[in-house]
């Protein structure tokens, strides 16, 4: 067979047609390989990589935000006062 037209078995590299779907020699299936494009090549997942990355820097612009904010003005130590209406004084 013409090198070409055929498809070499990955397991026994017996020489096939190029319709075979399965090795002549050892019956294993033959595989084909295709042109994928790479998964970086992909708009979405390129889209979706930056909305990941975005999102991360995010988070810890956010973390470090409040780290210093807590460090340089302390952790608030005032405790809210209730409204008149809401505290008991006589419990009988």
């Amino acid at each position: 067979m013409a090198g070409g037209d055929a498809l070499s078995c990955f397991a026994c590299g017996e020489q096939n047609s190029a319709d075979s779907r399965y090795c002549k020699h050892c019956g294993r299936a033959l595989v084909v390989e295709r042109n994928h494009p790479s998964v970086t090549q992909d708009p979405r997942n390129r889209l979706m990589l930056t909305l990941v990355i975005v999102l991360l820097l995010a988070c810890v612009l956010f973390g470090l935000f409040g780290l210093i904010t807590s460090k340089v003005f302390g952790p608030s130590r005032s405790r809210p006062e209730l409204p008149a209406a809401l505290v008991i004084t006589n419990v009988s």
